[in-house]
C-alpha cells in the first residue's frame, strides 16, 4: 500500500513513472499488477523471514543475548517501471 501512496503522489506532483523516477516495490501485491506500468518488486519469503524471528525471539526469551544477523534471499522481478 505504501507504494501505491507514493505513485499517487508522484501523480500529484505531475511526475511520470519510469520517464521521471523509477519505482521498485518490496513486496508485490494484488493492487501492483493493476497499475500501468508494470512495477518492479522484490519477492522474498515471508514463511522464512518469521521462521528466522521467531527463532531469534524465543532465544532471546530463553537468555541469549546476542543478536545475530540473518541473510534471507530474494528475487527480483523486473517490470517496465524500472526501465
Amino acid at each position: 500500500m505504501i507504494c501505491m501512496k507514493f505513485l499517487s503522489e508522484l501523480n500529484n506532483l505531475g511526475k511520470s513513472v519510469p520517464e521521471d523516477i523509477r519505482v521498485v516495490s518490496f513486496y508485490d501485491s494484488v493492487y501492483l499488477d493493476h497499475y500501468t506500468p508494470p512495477i518492479t518488486f522484490l519477492f522474498f519469503d515471508a514463511g522464512e523471514l518469521g521462521a528466522a524471528a521467531a527463532s531469534m525471539l524465543v532465544d532471546s526469551l530463553n537468555g541469549g543475548d546476542e543478536c545475530e544477523s540473518v541473510v534471507l534471499g530474494f528475487q527480483m522481478l523486473i517490470r517496465r517501471a524500472t526501465m
